[in-house]
């Protein structure tokens, strides 16, 4: 089994190791620190955007916004899912 290094902009919010300006995941409870803050925010995200799509039309900034913020919290998690797959 080989390590899996990845570059993330959020260290200061998972704890871990950073080794040349990359992270190495910690494993915990099956999940690593950046599954469980992706799936956390991936969560949190998902709730204000029903919110906001209730209160505000579906083309407006905020929705939109939280939307595509939304996409790239689940393409980063795709992402972590497809790596862990391949090394498995």
């Amino acid at each position: 089994m080989r390590n899996i290094f990845v570059k993330i902009g959020l260290s200061s919010q998972i704890k871990g190791i950073m080794i040349n300006n990359h992270y190495e995941r910690k494993w915990v409870g099956g999940l690593s620190a950046e599954e469980r803050y992706l799936l956390k925010e991936i969560e949190t995200s998902r709730k204000r955007m029903l919110s906001l799509a209730k209160e505000k039309p579906l083309f407006s900034t905020e929705v939109v916004e939280i939307s595509q913020y939304l996409d790239d919290l689940l393409n980063r998690y795709d992402v972590i899912k497809s790596e862990i797959i391949q090394v498995s």
